[in-house]
């Protein structure tokens, strides 16, 4: 009974299916569509934007110059770099001791373990007599029992550490997948049982808790674990900087990207690594040029100038190393994972936000035109449209992700996308919503010829759909543009101001950062905003920082930014990655309509995001992997 039933379901739905398209609302929907694409395909527009000279600058005197003459100067160097490094004696310790350690069998590292807990448990002892502490009930206690436990549990494995590492599901996705340690490095033959070593390492540790708090060495151990990792494999360090990024403040992840920028370079110096140059490149290298000599040299501020032009430029060069080194369909998919999991992450600690209730500062929300906002959430950031501004680069991305993975990929990256999209809208920023919306509405558009089919329903749907929305959403983005509005009232009147002050610098302009632009904002400040650290706008504060040299090379790589990325949608075979190319160019173009708005590079994570997006896209685009038409 239940079979006729199901194969009448499915029957009445193929007739309801058959009898829509062959409406006449729903030809005509079709008719636009098919008119829309054939324009749109044969536009000069599109021409411009899918023509990429693609090898143009590899075959250039500079390409040549750079990469191809073998016999140059500079190639004899790299040469002579990677013979040295080879043939280096702390390079030669450094790889013996990391293989004498995955040779120690886990018998002797359970003598280290065993070490570690008594001696620290011993020192714990010593404090409390000594009245340091109140009781024996702290964290190092708790850590010298794990210790002890471990190794009791590992004192009858016969197996040497690197095999365990392998055989652990956890650690070899960490090492091998994430990572990319090759399993060869790992697998050991014949495992070596020399116990003093592990011991000695354990009782010195402990004994050095004495003097250093024991989270501080073992943070230290990690930490010098993970730089052995990233000089041997700057992947992970691209890796590692995704995920980390909406987390970590300015200045460590300026140190991490630096680490990583100088451990690639490292390895191409060395032969290890390749590098490729583009039309992009140049356009993002001139823009880098500019901005250190009119953003920081020439500045009026020139001592506060210069640190943050310099944080510009370390975040640019891991666009480079980014465009170099994410050249693999692998690399790409787990790039893709990284991010998506920290927005993950990051989205829903605004999600809980708004559950439990935030402290708000009053100046984000005017109280009288929307009392029914009760707060506006922040996730790890410390302003709601600096959250906005990071969720909605993020979420092509993830409408990318949900439509090309099958089965768990795609139901976690639709997870993922629920949880951006319902942050976003707690963030209750206009300008984010804006972004989203352009940005995904042409990611839908371009990437299946269906959504164009849509156009038609909906605009006849959208009068219905707006009156279906929460009062609150609707008056938020009916709020849009009204004066009234105390946030629009103000941004209006610094804009003007910002007009007024562009009259008068537009040649030169006055320098990066807060300091040039206050220094001078006062002689210009209209009523209603007579302080402002920026001009609320991306555009209108480059043209006042950098002057019409610097908007016109911002302009220009921007183009040839995306040139590359509707070339490499239009060129690239495979589907899957040509859509994470473009929704990659969209999570940009995104944070470019919020520019319209705000000043979206006042946060240093929200430029760095820029840029890593932007050297994402251009090392996916062409790496060798991906085949073309």
């Amino acid at each position: 009974m239940r079979g006729f039933e199901k194969k009448g379901r499915t029957q009445l739905l193929l007739f309801l299916t058959a009898l829509l398209r062959g409406s006449l609302f729903c030809r005509l929907a079709t008719r636009l569509a098919d008119f829309l694409f054939k324009k749109v395909r044969a536009s000069q527009l599109a021409g411009f934007l899918t023509a990429y000279p693609e090898a143009a600058v590899q075959d250039s005197y500079f390409g040549e110059l750079l990469f191809e003459r073998p016999a140059g100067l500079f190639k004899q160097f790299r040469l002579w770099l990677a013979a040295q490094t080879e043939s280096c004696l702390l390079a030669r310790l450094a790889q013996g001791m990391t293989r004498g350690m995955l040779s120690l069998d886990m018998v002797s590292w359970a003598g280290g373990l065993l070490s570690l807990g008594s001696t620290l448990l011993l020192v714990e002892t010593w404090r409390r007599f000594k009245g340091l502490i109140p009781s024996m009930l702290t964290p190092n206690a708790g850590f010298a029992v794990a210790c002890l436990l471990s190794g009791l549990l590992c004192a009858n494995l016969r197996v040497a550490l690197g095999e365990m590492l392998l055989d652990s599901r956890p650690f070899r996705w960490l090492l091998v997948d994430f990572c990319g340690v090759r399993s060869s490095t790992l697998s050991v033959k014949r495992p070596v049982q020399w116990v003093a070593i592990p011991v000695v390492l354990g009782t010195l540790l402990a004994l050095l808790s004495v003097r250093l708090p024991l989270f501080w060495l073992l943070g230290g151990l990690a930490a010098l674990i993970g730089a052995g990792i990233l000089i041997s494999i700057p992947e992970t360090g691209v890796l590692l900087i995704l995920l980390a990024l909406p987390f970590l403040g300015t200045l460590p992840l300026a140190l991490l990207c630096l680490y990583v920028d100088g451990a690639y370079l490292f390895k191409w110096l060395r032969l290890k690594r390749v590098m490729r140059i583009e039309a992009i490149d140049f356009g993002v290298l001139g823009f880098a040029v500019t901005l250190l000599l009119l953003g920081g040299l020439t500045s009026i501020r020139r001592g506060a100038s210069l640190p943050q032009v310099a944080i510009y430029l370390v975040f640019i060069l891991t666009y480079f190393t980014a465009a170099n080194i994410i050249c693999s369909k692998r690399l790409a998919d787990r790039a893709v994972a990284c991010l998506l999991c920290s927005g993950a992450v990051a989205a829903l600690m605004g999600v809980y936000q708004n559950i439990v209730g935030i402290e708000s500062s009053v100046s984000w929300i005017d109280t009288k035109m929307f009392a029914e906002i009760g707060a506006r959430v922040v996730g790890p950031f410390d302003n709601p449209n600096v959250f906005g501004e990071y969720l909605i680069m993020l979420l092509p991305l993830g409408v990318c992700a949900a439509a090309i993975y099958r089965g768990g990929r795609r139901a976690a990256a639709l997870a993922t996308t629920g949880a951006v999209g319902l942050a976003l809208i707690y963030t209750w920023s206009r300008g984010a919503w804006l972004g989203a919306i352009a940005a995904v509405a042409l990611f839908l558009l371009l990437y299946h010829r269906i959504f164009l089919n849509l156009v038609l329903p909906g605009l006849v749907a959208l009068p219905f759909a707006v009156a279906l929305l929460p009062d609150a959403i609707l008056g938020r983005l009916t709020s849009i543009g009204n004066l009234a509005d105390t946030s629009t009232a103000y941004r209006v009147s610094i804009w003007n101001a910002s007009v007024r002050m562009l009259g008068d610098v537009a040649g030169p302009g006055i320098g990066s950062g807060w300091q040039a632009f206050t220094a001078l904002y006062p002689v210009y400040a209209l009523g209603g905003a007579a302080y402002a650290l920026h001009a609320h706008n991306l555009y209108l504060q480059l043209f006042i920082e950098l002057g019409v040299v610097g908007i016109a090379t911002f302009a220009v790589m921007l183009v040839l930014f995306f040139k590359w990325v509707f070339h490499c949608y239009e060129h690239i075979l495979d589907r899957n990655y040509a859509s994470i190319i473009l929704a990659l160019g969209m999570g940009v173009l995104a944070l470019l309509v919020q520019g319209l708005t705000d000043n979206v590079w006042f946060n240093y994570r929200i430029v760095l995001l820029f840029w890593l997006l932007m050297g994402l896209a251009v090392g996916i685009g062409r790496s060798g992997t991906l085949d073309r038409i």
